[in-house]
């Protein structure tokens, strides 16, 4: 599966990993988080990475809330210089909403402006309905309305 730099040197995503994308993360890579719904198990090792696991589904949407806190943990890590790499199995829905989630933190995006930066990178995203739907109801919590 094909790595994307998002942002240069800091932010990359991806489909499911293989050894070339291991061997990436050990090269380059200070911060894996997996939203798959099977944990990481490395092909590499890397003693300078630190893995997180946050296992979505398409038909559980989580809360407002996780939301919250989830793109907050990336975003502190982001600040603190890590170099992130979030994957999925696909990396098409759930790293879509992801990546368009931290995308409207970081540079203060409405959804829609986010998800169409986002598609500059990776012309494939696409958030499912109720994840689309989560993105909005962030929306609202970021700009109060």
């Amino acid at each position: 599966m094909r790595i994307t730099e998002m942002i240069p040197g800091r932010m990359y995503i991806s489909g499911s990993l293989n050894d070339e994308g291991w061997r990436f993360i050990q090269q380059h890579i200070n911060v894996v988080i997996n939203l798959r719904t099977n944990p990481d198990v490395p092909s590499v090792e890397s003693q300078h990475t630190t893995y997180y696991w946050f296992p979505l589904t398409i038909w559980v949407t989580p809360s407002l809330e996780w939301t919250i806190q989830f793109i907050e943990l990336i975003h502190d890590l982001f600040n603190k210089r890590q170099r992130i790499l979030i994957h999925d199995r696909f990396g098409i829905q759930r790293l879509g909403f992801a990546i368009t989630a931290f995308f409207m933190r970081y540079f203060h995006l409405r959804r829609d402006e986010a998800l169409k930066m986002v598609r500059q990178y990776k012309q494939d995203i696409e958030p499912t309905p109720n994840y689309m739907d989560l993105l909005l109801e962030y929306e609202r919590y970021l700009f109060g309305h």
